[in-house]
């Protein structure tokens, strides 16, 4: 007959094995010797821990922050002068269920990247300080997700290699009263691996979409903008089809700049035309200089 202990060494060794049926079998051994702390772990990474509660150490996440920029649908990395503030945004603790985790990775359409968005109240603070109207999140790279399904893997097949060295097997699904007594004697620790930081979720992020939050919008520093470029439209040689689509988008923001209520997706639309159109006159200061205006507009 089969011993339940030996299946889940050989389940951890085999690669084809996910994480989550393992640590079903394991959350069975745990349960059926009474070994609590074993079998509280091995729910936490099944059901995903508990909201602002310490989560294990092989689930701090480090990856870098950046912000998404939609105009020209890149990622930009978040300069911050303060050297242990950029270090401690650069790590979170994460808080998923397992299946979450391998979902992320085994997903044939993945697109984009992975990140953890912060708290309102960071992002806000780091927007304000970069005055850009894009959302700073931290982006993870997919080796961290596979670090911490390693890290469940190794722990549970360490875990049943000291079981059969305590002489704990058990016999089909079953276990004697003697092994039920030796688990008991026998402290399991898995609470070394856990650390101070708090939870919180990776999520995919689509580059084709938009990060940016509502905004509010300057309507001095728009009409400031328009008038500005307005002006400049002459001396920056565009082609009669830029020039004519420069100014509808103008015609465009004048109107919401007008507006008790101005529509931030249209505002971010026209600005976004016209940041291509001026990032195609290439060695224009007149252009840089309108350029520069566009951050201040959506706050």
């Amino acid at each position: 007959m089969t011993s339940l202990v030996l299946e889940l060494q050989r389940d951890a060794l085999d690669p084809d094995v996910s994480i989550s049926s393992l640590l079903r079998k394991a959350h069975v051994v745990a349960r059926k010797l009474d070994v609590r702390e074993f079998e509280q772990w091995t729910s936490n990474e099944l059901d995903g821990y508990p909201d602002r509660a310490p989560v294990p150490e092989y689930r701090v996440i480090h990856g870098e922050v950046k912000a998404f920029n939609p105009y020209n649908g890149i990622w930009m990395p978040m300069v911050m002068e303060n050297a242990e503030e950029a270090e401690r945004l650069s790590k979170r603790g994460n808080n998923q269920r397992v299946a979450e985790l391998e979902a992320l990775l085994e997903s044939k359409e993945r697109k984009g990247v992975l990140q953890m968005p912060f708290s309102k109240v960071v992002a806000n603070n780091l927007m304000s300080r970069s005055n850009l109207p894009v959302v700073p999140t931290l982006v993870v790279p997919q080796t961290e997700i596979v670090g911490i399904l390693d890290a469940i893997r190794n722990i549970v097949l360490n875990w049943s290699l000291r079981l059969e060295n305590d002489g704990i097997v058990g016999t089909g699904m079953s276990f004697s009263d003697k092994e039920k007594q030796k688990a008991a004697e026998t402290v399991y620790n898995v609470t070394h691996f856990h650390g101070d930081v708090s939870g919180s979720q990776i999520q995919q992020f689509a580059n084709n979409s938009s990060q940016t939050q509502p905004s509010s919008i300057d309507t001095v520093a728009l009409k400031h903008f328009v008038d500005e470029m307005r002006k400049a439209l002459p001396e920056l040689a565009l082609s009669s089809e830029n020039h004519d689509g420069a100014l509808a988008e103008l015609d465009t923001l004048e109107a919401q700049s007008k507006s008790p209520k101005p529509k931030a997706a249209v505002v971010r639309e026209s600005l976004r035309t016209l940041r291509n159109v001026l990032e195609g006159a290439t060695g224009s200061l007149i252009a840089a200089g309108l350029l520069s205006l566009l951050p201040k507009i959506l706050g």
